[in-house]
């Protein structure tokens, strides 16, 4: 979060944010360079420790001002939520979690955790509350999704400027191997119950994201070509296999603001509109019965 403030002609302080503190360092418009080492200024910034966001602003004078706090660390522990509403912890480790993803058999959950500036993914496993790294990597890796029989973690993983889609043993056993790789961020949402086929989402120059399908590995590891499924000039994202393989929910902007939407598969037929004033990120229930959908915090 840098922010230039000017103190005479061509010459200035680069303001910026670590850690919860402020630091400034001399810079020169003209080179567009530091021309010493920064010092600090102050402590006690709110800053976001995932965004790197910080709660400050300076004047054309050099007046500051700021919300008093530190670098909030977003530490969550996982819950189960019932179909009333009510919510029992599973854990009492707080981590910095995302994306969580529950196992076919319903006992160990894959998730994303963020630990200083990498992500990475691990297992945990709820009867014994206890988690497993899974991912050893530079990099980030994130957005796990289970392989039907449970045996694998599917996840995307970026290195440097380059995207890939890789999955490897759930119990870190073995090393990973590359699905596929992509310039447009892929996400990978779902298997087909059968394993065959990997739904995932890819971003558009446009910066909307497509639905496209990705054959699995038959045989000796290696690189399969994907194809678009449903490509429009809107988002459409987190599709999700039902439990029989027969239909696909997904979210879409097509009405303005995201809906969750159901068709069939492969096709042909149309589209259902599921829900009515926004929603997101559709999971089927384990028989199929039952379409639940974020909309909003709710």
């Amino acid at each position: 979060g840098a922010r230039y403030v000017p103190a005479g002609p061509g010459a200035g302080f680069l303001v910026y944010a670590r850690a919860g503190a402020l630091l400034a360092a001399p810079f020169d418009l003209a080179r567009l360079e530091m021309t010493s080492r920064p010092f600090p200024v102050l402590e006690g910034v709110t800053m976001n420790y995932r965004s790197g966001a910080a709660q400050f602003a300076l004047s054309a004078s050099g007046t500051l001002v700021y919300i008093r706090g530190g670098a909030e660390a977003p530490w969550q522990n996982l819950v189960f939520v019932d179909r009333k509403g009510a919510a029992s912890p599973q854990s009492q480790t707080r981590r910095n979690l995302l994306f969580p993803r529950l196992s076919p058999d319903g006992r160990q959950v894959a998730v994303q955790v963020l630990e200083g500036t990498n992500y990475d993914i691990w297992v945990f496993d709820i009867a014994r509350d206890t988690m497993t790294r899974v991912t050893f990597e530079s990099g980030m890796e994130s957005v796990p999704i289970w392989t039907p029989d449970g045996k694998r973690v599917t996840y995307a993983s970026q290195r440097g400027v380059e995207w890939f889609i890789h999955w490897r043993p759930a119990d870190g056993s073995g090393p990973e191997e590359k699905l596929a790789s992509s310039a447009s961020q892929p996400w990978p949402t779902s298997w087909s119950p059968d394993g065959k086929l990997l739904a995932f989402s890819a971003v558009q120059p446009s910066f909307a994201a497509d639905i496209w399908l990705l054959p699995a590995p038959e045989g000796a590891a290696g690189e399969r070509k994907p194809r678009p499924f449903l490509q429009t000039p809107f988002d459409e994202r987190g599709a999700r296999f039902s439990p029989d393989g027969r239909w696909l929910a997904y979210q879409s902007n097509e009405s303005g603001r995201n809906e969750v939407y159901v068709q069939p598969f492969p096709g042909p037929g149309g589209k259902w509109q599921v829900s009515n004033e926004g929603g997101a990120e559709p999971v089927w229930a384990p028989q199929g019965r039952d379409l639940f959908y974020r909309q909003g915090r709710q």
